[in-house]
């Protein structure tokens, strides 16, 4: 596990993609990937705090092609975060795609299952649109689910909103997202593509977390998950995003 580990931070470090990881998996399955994913988690948490999560397959398409049943989850480290109107370099990218979201962040420590949409919200402090950009360390993107879990669900950076907004009062199954580059729309979707409601995702994460015994801790953001396609990102693209209730926020993309 340790050796599959290296190779996948070696290729983050250097910029440069490996083949797939899942037939050099003693075990292919969910738990053996996760490890490996720990592995370089502590590594990194040595020099980097994290901050948060990241949650993953939650379009029902991309399970199913996937052939899996459930969504994912990543970890954020404190140099993922950037916020609107910042210029963000992909140098140390492999092979970057974007995708809207919508980011929760929480009011207080969650340490027990949640089990009801409305309790979700009484510990959320407020969202806010987000746009995150994924990266995978595997070569042209030829992941399996192995893959993605073990390379911290494929994840890179994320761009935050600076407005709050009351995720009580939020239409989190309808909100609109339009994602523009120059003003031409390259993604569009709605909440209910991300497992229906992005609550929904919320609440996978938090329940599947407290049963691996972590806590989230107040203030943690987190990503729920794309409303719409990913779109491949190159330097010189300028993106906004506007998700319906939640306003917009935009970004620069240079080498």
């Amino acid at each position: 596990m340790q050796h599959i580990a290296n190779l996948l931070y070696e290729a983050e470090i250097s910029a440069k993609p490996i083949d797939s990881i899942t037939n050099l998996l003693p075990e292919k399955t969910i738990e053996a990937a996760y490890q490996i994913q720990e592995y370089n988690t502590n590594r990194k948490r040595e020099n980097q705090k994290i901050v948060g999560y990241k949650i993953g397959l939650t379009s029902i398409a991309v399970q199913q092609q996937l052939g899996v049943s459930q969504p994912d989850f990543g970890v954020l480290f404190e140099d993922m975060l950037h916020v609107s109107g910042d210029i963000i370099s992909i140098s140390k990218c492999i092979q970057p795609k974007i995708e809207g979201e919508i980011a929760v962040f929480l009011k207080e420590d969650i340490s027990t299952e949640i089990h009801t949409v409305a309790e979700l919200c009484e510990k959320i402090e407020y969202i806010s649109p987000c746009l995150e950009m994924v990266d995978s360390r595997i070569k042209d993107w030829k992941i399996t689910i192995y893959d993605t879990i073990a390379d911290n669900a494929s994840s890179s950076k994320c761009i935050l909103g600076t407005e709050k907004y009351d995720a009580k009062t939020f239409d989190w199954e309808n909100c609109s997202m339009n994602l523009y580059n120059k003003n031409e729309l390259v993604s569009e979707g709605t909440g209910s593509n991300c497992l229906q409601n992005p609550l929904f995702a919320f609440q996978w994460l938090v329940n599947f977390l407290v049963q691996k015994n972590t806590i989230l801790k107040k203030g943690n953001v987190i990503l729920t998950g794309a409303l719409g396609p990913m779109h491949n990102v190159t330097a010189g693209n300028e993106y906004s995003l506007d998700i319906s209730g939640l306003g917009t926020l935009s970004c620069s993309i240079t080498q």
